[in-house]
């Protein structure tokens, strides 16, 4: 997969699939796009007896990885700091972004975070000025870095490279 350095707009519905370090320092997050099936509920009907369980159903679909949707990886050159939160448990004050969308921020508390506990300035690294976050159906990362990341994308063709 070559690099892009467009910015890659990825599907509200995605999974993180992985976040990894390389050894020149690089941190790549792989997220896994992923799509809604259609009448899902009507075939989960039967397999449901309890009435309070199929009211919080309905309306509810599975969503999977599958043909059409990308593989995206996310690279961020010597990142000053990253982490990755259950997405259950994640504050609201510090999450505009929408699941799936991946998002830039000039101020947040983990922002504040991270520059009061390196001692990394604008001197050194471009300092700590920006924090990324990718808001995923389980999982949010955030990751503080000066350089903009690059991207690769990769289209799932079929069902045997889906998730």
């Amino acid at each position: 997969m070559p690099d892009t350095p467009d910015w890659v707009d990825i599907r509200l519905s995605a999974y993180l699939e992985g976040v990894r370090s390389e050894p020149d320092g690089t941190l790549i997050i792989v997220v896994r796009e992923a799509t809604a099936l259609s009448d899902e509920f009507d075939e989960l009907r039967d397999t449901f007896h309890d009435e309070v369980e199929l009211e919080m159903l309905r309306g509810s679909r599975q969503i999977i990885s599958g043909a059409g949707d990308r593989k995206v990886e996310i690279l961020f050159k010597r990142p000053v700091g990253y982490c990755v939160i259950d997405e259950s448990y994640a504050s609201p004050r510090d999450n505009p972004a929408p699941p799936g969308a991946l998002s830039c921020h000039p101020k947040t508390y983990f922002l504040d975070y991270v520059r009061e506990e390196t001692w990394v300035d604008d001197d050194f690294l471009g300092g700590a000025k920006i924090e990324y976050t990718c808001v995923t159906l389980d999982q949010i990362v955030k990751v503080v870095t000066a350089i903009p990341p690059r991207f690769r994308v990769e289209p799932v063709l079929n069902e045997s490279n889906a998730m």
